[in-house]
């Protein structure tokens, strides 16, 4: 919850700072003081405009060069989120034409924190003033499947990955528990199914306790029985996909039991894989990709890389909703695949602050046009 009094304060006081802070970086001699550049500071944005005529360009740069200021000027009240749509210019109402456009900074009053798991019994489900149910990524950060239904996340060895992505699938199983109970039609299909081509330790435990169907390799075994059963695996869900299709038609109001496709570590895959078998991986988990969300199938791919045909094509690339890079320092070459639309100006602007919990599980996340810093949960057990 948001303190009101105090949320008044700052903004009082950090609207001071950045109208200084305009006068003393903006290098053209435009500035708030002498009226050509005027702001609001809110709980959620920052709005801009310019007193026209300006020496200034209402431009991309202009919205860089801005962002760059307010992004340690207002931390740590507000994070800055990133937006990576371009210019977001709202009209002003009822304002002098000369200043009837401004430009937006959206924000997020104080820093995003770690939420903290103390049982591999913990939940973390919350449900929003619509009624949707969502699974909570950080305070103040929540990811709702019915909205955003599939997952990438590219992320290097020891970068928490595992751990976080057993928190997060405990809690999409929880997720499509609930779901049933609320009355979604349970076809009894097994709501987590987690390809492992590693045989990682944490994902290994996580599925057995959790009753998962746990896809792995025999390393003992020829290589490609892991590749056969690995796509066996996505020809299943996808016959559960045309099943509830069927179903659909005669039952339009149906809602299934969620289920979660994960698929760990896909640039391993692929890599052992011949022409013929990585084409029709390939071609199903686009089909996934395209197709499933609205029979509740949720496809989660991680990898330490994304390129393209190789743990995923363009075009499942794009499916992917809710994108999460794990690293301690974000570049152009490990933002490329999943934030491409990132340019130097912004990845120089990000901020991605220190805890008192370690580097562990720490990076950026997005769900459409706005890039924010992230922390993974921390595992207390």
């Amino acid at each position: 919850m948001i303190n009101n009094d105090r949320l008044k304060r700052d903004i009082e006081r950090y609207s001071s700072l950045l109208r200084s802070s305009f006068n003393a970086k903006l290098s053209n001699g435009d500035s708030s003081y002498n009226n050509a550049i005027g702001f609001k500071l809110q709980a959620d944005k920052l709005i801009l405009w310019l007193n026209e005529p300006s020496e200034t360009i209402l431009n991309a740069d202009f919205k860089a060069t801005i962002e760059q200021i307010i992004t340690t000027v207002l931390f740590p009240a507000w994070t800055v989120l990133h937006s990576t749509s371009g210019l977001n210019l709202i009209a002003r109402k009822n304002e002098p034409i000369e200043s009837a456009r401004a430009l937006v900074f959206p924000l997020h009053y104080g820093l995003y924190k770690r939420i903290v798991v103390n049982s591999h019994e913990d939940t973390n489900l919350v449900e929003n003033n619509q009624g949707l149910v969502g699974i909570q990524l950080m305070e103040g950060k929540n990811y709702f499947p019915s909205r955003t239904p599939h997952v990438g996340i590219m992320a290097s060895t020891r970068s928490g990955k595992s751990t976080f992505i057993a928190y997060f699938l405990k809690n999409c199983k929880s997720y499509s528990e609930l779901a049933v109970k609320r009355g979604a039609y349970d076809d009894h299909a097994n709501p987590l199914i987690i390809i492992d081509p590693k045989l990682d330790a944490n994902l290994s435990k996580f599925a057995k306790r959790e009753n998962a169907e746990y896809i792995y390799p025999n390393f003992s075994a020829n290589t490609n029985s892991f590749i056969e059963t690995t796509n066996s695996t996505l020809k299943e869900v996808i016959d559960l996909m045309h099943s509830r299709a069927d179903y659909l038609k005669n039952n339009p109001n149906v809602k299934f039991k969620d289920v979660f496709l994960a698929i760990d570590e896909a640039l391993a895959i692929t890599s052992g894989m011949s022409s013929k078998s990585k084409s029709a991986y390939m071609a199903q988990l686009d089909q996934l990709l395209l197709m499933s969300a609205a029979l509740q199938i949720h496809v989660l791919v991680s990898s330490q890389s994304f390129m393209i045909n190789q743990a995923i094509s363009s075009f499942g690339r794009l499916q992917l909703g809710l994108r999460i890079l794990l690293t301690k320092k974000v570049t152009k070459e490990n933002a490329q695949y999943l934030f491409s639309d990132l340019d130097d100006k912004t990845i120089n602007s990000l901020v991605l602050d220190q805890d008192n919990y370690g580097s562990l599980g720490i990076g950026i996340a997005t769900e459409g046009a706005e890039v924010y810093p992230f922390k993974a949960p921390y595992i207390n057990f």
